[in-house]
């Protein structure tokens, strides 16, 4: 949200999050108390709903060509040059940097 004041996106992301961060304490409660859950079976369902967030999160780094990345876009090209003079081809790379402005 370009040209809104940091207070404002700031403000934004609190209403956000914090509604969440206790909805989610508050839910976990609920769900300790009616299982009548221990130790070690909040601890495993921590372990596997950590697992899937890890899990869902690596499908973001998914390798995408040209993805934008914090307003900056990389572009990486490999050229392979074989010349005759040398036995092993010879590997160069080349990186852009394009900034990406909104």
């Amino acid at each position: 949200m370009p040209g809104l004041p940091t207070y404002l996106l700031l403000l934004c992301r609190g209403v956000i999050t914090v509604p969440g961060g206790a909805g989610g304490f508050l839910l976990g409660g609920i769900i300790i108390k009616r299982w009548s859950l221990t130790v070690n079976q909040q601890l495993r369902g921590m372990f596997v709903l950590g697992m899937l967030g890890v899990c869902s999160m690596l499908m973001f780094c998914v390798q995408c060509e040209a993805a934008p990345l914090a307003d900056a876009t990389l572009h990486q090209q490999q050229q392979l040059h074989d010349d005759s003079r040398c036995i092993p081809a010879q590997h160069t790379s080349h990186i852009i940097i394009n900034i990406v402005c909104d």
